[in-house]
């Protein structure tokens, strides 16, 4: 889906009062404003992020509920979920350089732009006034084509599919001002019991498993459990951390893409240097861009001082 912001540009917001609104981190702390028929309302975009993940999740239901009709509910639900993860959210977000556009505390910006939660929300508000400009048909006709962009890519990909989910279960906690000098280091709690992400009930173990693209992502036989298997590693969002190093310390890092392979098949290897350090920091081999600055972000992070 990498070229879906040139192909698909987002749909404009006319009402500029909003349109502010969208990009402004509560963190500024600013005083409730008073609408037009007399209310209230925070000027930030909490409540604009809260109104459009309910947005996206309709969206997001009908897309499956239409393009499978022949699946059942227990395998459109981990799809339904990975499409509107956090991480896929902040993904779609970055594709349209949303990010970029957040206002907040200059001394916290960064932390705030490179923060999964923060780049999901802003692209949460973003729908939300496209929507109350524009009503559902026309949302769903827009967000329609980067959902279905990312459902194929997902059919095509099952491999990232199974590490987005887990790099979803990282908790990463929502930015809040520091109370102390420095921030505070998000850390990863271990994995939830979840769905297994093909649509199986728990308690079940595939034996053979057809190619997505070609069966619906359902297994075609089960078996009993075996013993338990040990509990599972905690996942560390390095590449989050990474940024708040840098923001923390001043550190400029310059990322280097290379892709190679073909269209169905391919390879990124992503290199990270920062200004002032000589050589090559971290460096990732991946199957997808983002799996890729997570490992040279974990090698980086193991250079870096603590």
């Amino acid at each position: 889906m990498a070229s879906i912001a040139y192909t698909h540009p987002l749909p404009t917001i006319h009402d500029a009062a909003i349109y502010e609104r969208i990009f402004l981190h509560r963190s500024l702390g600013r005083a409730p404003v008073q609408s037009a028929d007399g209310t209230f309302e925070d000027d930030d975009n909490d409540k604009l992020a809260f109104l459009g993940d309910q947005v996206i999740q309709m969206c997001v239901t009908e897309v499956l509920f239409r393009r499978c009709p022949g699946d059942k509910t227990s395998a459109l639900s981990p799809r339904k979920s990975y499409l509107v993860s956090k991480q896929k959210l902040a993904e779609w977000s970055d594709e349209y350089e949303l990010p970029t556009r957040i206002r907040g505390p200059e001394h916290q910006l960064l932390t705030i732009q490179t923060n999964k939660l923060q780049r999901a929300q802003v692209f949460q508000a973003y729908i939300a006034a496209y929507f109350l400009e524009k009503g559902y048909l026309e949302t769903k006709a827009w967000l329609k084509p980067v959902i279905d962009a990312t459902y194929d890519e997902m059919l095509q990909n099952t491999e990232e599919y199974e590490v987005q989910q887990e790099l979803d279960d990282v908790t990463e906690p929502p930015f809040s001002p520091p109370q102390s000098t420095g921030m505070h280091t998000p850390v990863s709690s271990p994995r939830r019991n979840r769905t297994p992400s093909l649509g199986m009930s728990p308690g079940m173990t595939p034996i053979n498993v057809r190619s997505p693209a070609s069966s619906g992502m359902s297994s075609t036989s089960t078996r009993s459990p075996g013993p338990a298997s040990p509990p599972s590693k905690p996942l560390i969002n390095s590449l989050s951390i990474f940024n708040e190093k840098c923001s923390q310390n001043n550190l400029e890092a310059t990322w280097t893409e290379l892709t190679e392979g073909p269209a169905h098949q391919r390879t990124f290897t992503m290199t990270l240097k920062i200004q002032g350090h000589r050589g090559v920091l971290g460096k990732g081999q991946a199957t997808s861009k983002k799996q890729a600055q997570q490992l040279a972000a974990e090698e980086a992070l193991k250079k870096l001082p603590q």
